[in-house]
């Protein structure tokens, strides 16, 4: 039996991703030890696993009490039935390597209701092999599902007779990308504005709340008030300081230890902070020390803000890693020439509203950016939508070309 177009062209796209994914995480290395957030990760999903709950140590400090709220859920309750079954590094790796498969797909079916059409198929292909989607796909981290949902959730189609509660699962799946990654919450604040109308927008909050709202809760019955994470302080105050102004790539996220440097009151356990603070209120002294800077210091500020904006576009994140050669390499043969036609497609599309879902992705991840920190990981959640708008330009381009062609004018 004959597959239905869209269908078809759903499976090749994932096939497609998963094929590049799993040969990248194949040459690069897919069994290593975690490394970085991903230690996180793989330990709370442990934990789960073992019957610990929600819960870890940080490595280096089995001194402290456990982290109960420092990552998100999401990811390591996906992670736990791998786990249960045996399970380790390389197969939690493989989730993580499914869920950026999808990115493709949802992107597809959330362009082809643009002026797009089937032409969206270019964005899924596009997204199949790009860089930084392959790389994080391939390691034990957030971003890939947290994409994956919040295009999975402007891909529903909006609501009609048949199917008046489209926008609660829109909600829902926003509110999911949230639990997986809480930065998420912006755009998906946004999104509830484009389902065309107040009573869908009402649906698509309503169910973003309840999604997240279980999880808001546990935190203030644990921590005293409704958080998501809390790393969100130690976030903040690594990308507004002194130290991230001045450094040698201002805008990017630095470690306590540099933030703190010299400092009298810095802090003595690292990323978690003050051993004389709880997880909660060393979250919440992280993140009053970026404040207190930032309103301390207000020209300094819009000056870091005006570096973030610049590294948010800029082909080449200066990084400070062995590899920093093949990121410049990479980002200026794939980055430079998509954003130029983004910006064409961004300006071509003003007031098309079947592209402001995509639109809003973009601004607010940009804006999201600004207020923490800007590199490439901290952009990656907008490069489906830099991709689509510039296939917009590109389509553009193309039928320019038809129309002027042999026989046109």
């Amino acid at each position: 039996m004959r597959l239905p177009p869209v269908l078809r062209a759903c499976l090749l796209l994932f096939a497609t991703a998963l094929v590049v994914r799993v040969g990248a995480a194949l040459v690069l290395g897919i069994a290593g030890a975690p490394v970085e957030d991903e230690i996180d990760y793989v330990a709370l999903a442990r934990s789960l696993a073992s019957g610990r709950g929600f819960s870890f140590v940080p490595a280096g400090f089995e001194h402290l009490e456990p982290r109960m709220a420092f990552r998100p859920p999401l990811l390591p309750l996906l992670l736990t039935p791998v786990t249960w079954l045996g399970g380790g590094v390389a197969a939690m790796r493989c989730v993580s390597i499914v869920c950026g498969a999808l990115v493709p797909v949802f992107a597809y079916l959330g362009l082809r209701r643009t002026s797009l059409g089937e032409r969206a198929r270019w964005v899924g292909v596009l997204l199949a092999f790009w860089p930084t989607g392959v790389w994080l796909s391939i390691r034990v981290l957030a971003e890939p599902l947290a994409a994956a949902l919040i295009l999975g959730a402007i891909a529903v189609p909006p609501d009609d007779a048949a199917h008046p509660r489209r926008s609660a699962l829109a909600g829902a799946l926003a509110g999911l990308s949230v639990l997986a990654r809480p930065a998420s919450i912006v755009v998906a604040a946004l999104l509830a504005g484009t389902r065309g109308g107040r009573t869908r927008a009402l649906w698509f909050a309503a169910a973003l709340t309840v999604v997240v709202a279980p999880w808001a809760v546990r935190n203030a019955a644990i921590h005293g008030r409704p958080l998501l994470t809390t790393n969100t302080g130690v976030t903040l105050v690594g990308g507004n300081s002194a130290a991230s102004l001045t450094s040698a790539a201002p805008g990017r996220w630095l470690t306590p230890d540099v933030t703190y440097a010299g400092a009298a009151n810095a802090p003595d356990l690292w990323m978690w902070g003050w051993s004389g603070e709880t997880e909660e209120s060393s979250d919440r002294r992280f993140a009053a020390d970026a404040i207190a800077w930032t309103t301390g210091h207000p020209a300094d500020a819009a000056r870091l803000a005006a570096w973030k904006f610049v590294r948010f576009f800029d082909p080449d994140q200066h990084s400070a890693k062995p590899d920093a050669a093949l990121k410049r390499a990479i980002g200026w043969a794939t980055f430079a020439p998509v954003l130029l036609f983004a910006l064409a497609g961004l300006w071509l599309s003003r007031g098309d509203p079947a592209l402001l879902p995509w639109a809003l992705l973009l601004a607010g991840t940009l804006a999201t950016s600004l207020v923490f920190y800007s590199d490439t990981r901290m952009r990656s959640p907008a490069d489906p939508a830099f991709a689509a708008f510039a296939a917009v330009a590109a389509a553009r381009l193309v039928r320019r070309s038809v129309v002027r062609g042999p026989g046109g004018r």
